[in-house]
């Protein structure tokens, strides 16, 4: 991987895999980030760096920065354990046994001395994360729960119809999953010679990443004569990648790769559904977070569509995330009553918006089918009821927005053309001044 071409040199159709430019708070920079994002390509911005940088991985380091420095660990992966799992067959996978239990204590100390394992611990969890204010302009699924901050819903039936409505309060929403709070800010701890093999993160969502001390090797992977158009083709050929073993010496097969080395004073923001594999030379600490943006819903949708294996003939689903995210479809929902205040003040993508209405509809009842990575809207208790008044709202505003764009059927219109375009700019002004 560190021998293949960089990432910038590396194209797919008329934009290359990632770009690299000057970290700038300012509106040209904040549109060219918006821009890259919503068309699929990752941004490297220079001359940015933590207020909290490390000297080490060290215990006197790590015991300062997020103490207390005997936490027990959220699943570590052993490197050589993981890698004898995907030799097999992807049915016979069994990724629990890689999972190595310990303490930040155990993990920092190994990591300085030589030890006979090479470990990684994804995602532990950072409640009020550093976040580059170049960055937090595209966390729109944010700005949207504090937009709506006062709205709550409760479903109520029509006594006429019978049709259920969602009838709204002003309490605001009283239970909320704490995934949807983690899964904004978190940190990665990373010993040296571990590499990270292919996959899209989890959910759809976009990523920011960034690191404190050490240094990452990023992977970006390209699938080989395929046309973007011809989206069955794609998934095919995707699902053919990730259900074939990943070892090492296999995941250059039908994919061209570019990298990105991500160091210190620099910030490497991600889009959705981009597939890719981090190498770390040196023991490191990385921090960042997921977010969802207006800009790139329907790069969300596609992957949603392919992780979940939506209309593909009951093929085996393949193993191209890392992680589920059980709060993720409540905060499209959340963007979606948002939708009406941030028509006064921007643009959004044509193909973007559709993909929401084909999340909240198809992909819901997909995915509420399987029983995972959702809160059950069809459950009892409060936060299901919550969830599932949201929902009806968020379908009747995007029904609104559906009627505008001429659109009957989002899932079918989102099933057309280049998947990775977001389509012409539209104004949703008029929408609201039709919602009920």
């Amino acid at each position: 991987m560190a021998k293949g071409p960089l990432a910038k040199d590396v194209k797919v159709g008329k934009y290359p895999l990632a770009v690299s430019m000057a970290y700038k708070n300012d509106r040209d920079t904040r549109e060219r980030l918006r821009n890259f994002l919503a068309h699929g390509v990752a941004v490297l911005a220079h001359s940015w760096s933590p207020e909290t940088a490390l000297d080490g991985l060290t215990v006197a380091d790590i015991s300062s920065y997020r103490p207390p420095i005997n936490q027990t660990l959220l699943q570590p992966t052993d490197a050589d354990v993981r890698g004898k799992i995907l030799a097999q067959k992807a049915a016979k996978r069994n990724f629990e046994e890689s999972i190595v239990v310990g303490d930040l204590v155990e993990f920092v100390t190994s990591a300085e001395g030589d030890n006979t394992h090479v470990w990684n611990c994804l995602d532990l969890p950072v409640l009020n994360p550093e976040v580059p204010a170049l960055v937090r302009i595209t966390m729109d699924d944010q700005h949207a729960l504090m937009a709506t901050a006062r709205e709550s819903y409760t479903v109520s039936a029509d006594m006429e119809s019978g049709q259920e409505t969602a009838k709204e309060n002003d309490r605001g929403p009283q239970m909320i999953h704490l995934d949807s709070w983690r899964s904004g800010g978190w940190d990665v701890f990373t010993h040296g010679g571990f590499m990270t093999f292919p996959h899209h993160d989890a959910g759809g969502q976009a990523t920011f990443s960034y690191v404190r001390v050490g240094a990452k090797l990023w992977g970006y992977l390209a699938l080989q004569n395929v046309d973007n158009n011809d989206q069955a083709a794609v998934l095919q050929a995707w699902t053919k990648y990730y259900n074939t073993p990943l070892a090492g010496d296999t995941y250059h097969k039908g994919v061209d790769v570019g990298t990105v080395l991500l160091e210190r004073d620099a910030i490497l923001i991600q889009p959705p559904g981009i597939n890719h594999m981090v190498y770390t030379p040196r023991p490191s600490v990385m921090s960042g977070g997921h977010m969802y943006s207006y800009d790139t819903m329907h790069l969300t949708e596609f992957v949603i569509v392919f992780d979940h294996g939506i209309d593909q003939g009951g093929r085996q689903r393949p193993q191209a995330s890392n992680a589920i995210h059980p709060g993720m479809l409540r905060k499209v929902y959340r963007m979606a009553l948002a939708l009406p205040g941030f028509a006064l003040t921007r643009h959004f993508y044509r193909r973007s918006l559709i993909g929401m209405r084909s999340i909240i509809d198809k992909v819901t009842q997909k995915m509420l089918e399987e029983g995972e990575d959702v809160v059950d809207i069809d459950d009892t208790g409060a936060m299901a009821d919550e969830v599932a008044a949201e929902h009806i709202r968020a379908c009747q505003i995007l029904d609104k927005v559906m009627f505008f764009l001429d659109v009957e059927d989002a899932y079918t219109e989102m099933r057309k053309g280049d998947w990775k375009e977001p389509g012409p700019m539209v104004d949703l002004t008029c929408i609201i001044f039709g919602l009920p």
